[in-house]
């Protein structure tokens, strides 16, 4: 593969794939200051898997997604690259197309708690490859991420070049994890029941653990409360456990001292 270069500076991004502007009224990434973000196309003439593939970049650095959008164009030759500056705004987009074949989603972000913007993107693309990306990876943070159901973590500060690499076996269905922890007896067996977890249900734990209630839950998520108990009595099962207290402990190692961990409220 070619070396790749990538120069930035104050007003200006050498790239060699055009950037269309689009308008506020067609593409719902739009920031908070009003502007609308860039929309990288691909080029005409690839493969018809390059011609296919789009791509979901979830980063609110709008230089961090132009690096990533080359290193995502390098390795898909072809793609459509949509952008999000956050999670509610990538829920925004799965809502209008879910024929993404990869999402790189930044694991910090204003609207996001630790791995909640894990969550809400498996709840709002079921099915769809996740990798989350990150200036800070270490073994604990990528255990936890594969045990949730991502299918790699990667480092923002590796080249562009090996960024293309590492994309061109994810988006062949591979899985890569940078920094990898040794084998946790206790971690493998709750990340079988967590991945018997539907995206649905991770999302409820995850609210759950950080102490909502279901009134909050199901506001959260647009459903019934009904339907927010019936979560719980599967996750409980799940899980292993009798109630919300024993499935706050049953993942707070797994989860991490970053999380805010809620006393439960309601027993259901």
């Amino acid at each position: 593969m070619a070396k790749l270069q990538f120069l930035i500076d104050k007003t200006a991004l050498l790239t060699p794939f055009p950037l269309i502007q689009v308008s506020r009224d067609s593409n719902p990434c739009w920031s908070s200051a009003g502007r609308a973000v860039p929309i990288m196309r691909g080029r005409e003439g690839a493969g018809a898997l390059g011609r296919t593939g789009r791509v979901l970049i979830v980063d609110d650095h709008p230089l961090m997604f132009e690096g990533l959008a080359i290193a995502v164009r390098a390795a898909m030759p072809g793609a459509t690259v949509d952008c999000a500056e956050s999670i509610s705004a990538a829920e925004a987009i799965a809502a209008q197309r879910r024929n993404f074949r990869l999402v790189l989603l930044d694991y910090l972000l204003p609207d996001a708690c630790g791995f909640s913007g894990l969550f809400r993107l498996q709840h709002a693309l079921p099915g769809v490859p996740i990798v989350l990306i990150s200036a800070k990876v270490d073994p604990k943070l990528t255990e936890t991420a594969r045990l949730l159901g991502a299918c790699g973590f990667l480092s923002k500060r590796s080249t562009l070049d090996t960024l293309a690499r590492q994309l061109a076996s994810l988006a062949q269905g591979g899985i890569l994890f940078e920094c990898e922890a040794g084998a946790n007896p206790a971690l493998s067996a709750m990340r079988d029941r967590i991945r018997s977890l539907s995206p649905a249900q991770r999302r409820v734990l995850f609210a759950l653990v950080n102490g909502r209630v279901n009134k909050q839950i199901a506001r959260e998520l647009d459903v019934t409360e009904a339907t927010i108990k019936a979560h719980m009595s599967a996750i409980f099962r799940k899980l292993g456990v009798l109630n919300r207290t024993q499935a706050i402990l049953a993942v707070r190692d797994l989860l991490g001292p970053g999380y805010a961990l809620g006393s439960p409220s309601e027993e259901s």
